[in-house]
């Protein structure tokens, strides 16, 4: 009978070893065989190169690893956060101007439904009734001339000027005319 040692593994008490592979043995020799050949099975040891790319090499990050991750992502948040504080400021400052050309479209249509003042010097008319909060309609009204007979006669034409202000700064400004209904070209 041949050696049963070769054929079962040797078991020591206490000590466990790892990285042990079972290969099968051909009868003539050491060389190994696949599975499927029968044969006797030898536990031999992988030597450290086998072993660590079994297990892997890493043994963690270094310090100088962790603190240049950490600065990366630092400098990704700081950019993204001044990118999100610049479209905030453009989103109100497009919203404050959207609003201001809202009311001086809504105050211009609201002069021109109101009746022509061909007696104040320089005309008057009323502002809208309700404006939002922290915003101010300027109107101004002066009598064109296009017959050349001085300002102080009425032509029937005048320009009509409103600024709208938030805060006390000057958003948007424009212009219309308005012609007086009763006069005849």
């Amino acid at each position: 009978m041949k050696n049963d040692k070769a054929q079962m593994p040797i078991k020591k008490e206490g000590k466990k070893r790892s990285g042990g592979v079972y290969l099968r043995l051909t009868p003539g020799g050491d060389k190994p065989r696949p599975y499927g050949v029968s044969g006797k099975m030898k536990k031999m040891r992988l030597n450290s190169q086998a072993r660590q790319a079994f297990q892997g090499s890493s043994r963690g990050f270094s310090l100088i690893e962790v603190v240049i991750a950490i600065a990366l992502i630092g400098i990704i948040v700081v950019a993204i956060m001044g990118s999100l504080s610049y479209a905030t400021m453009v989103l109100i400052i497009t919203d404050r101007q959207a609003t201001a050309e809202s009311l001086a479209r809504s105050q211009l249509e609201f002069v021109k439904n109101q009746d022509y003042d061909d007696i104040n010097t320089p005309p008057q008319y009323i502002q809208l009734p309700e404006i939002p909060d922290s915003y101010d309609i300027v109107i101004t009204a002066e009598r064109l001339d296009p017959n050349n007979d001085g300002t102080t006669n009425d032509d029937g034409i005048q320009k009509i000027t409103v600024i709208i202000k938030h805060d006390d700064k000057e958003v948007i400004t424009m212009d219309n005319y308005k012609r007086n209904p009763e006069i005849e070209e």
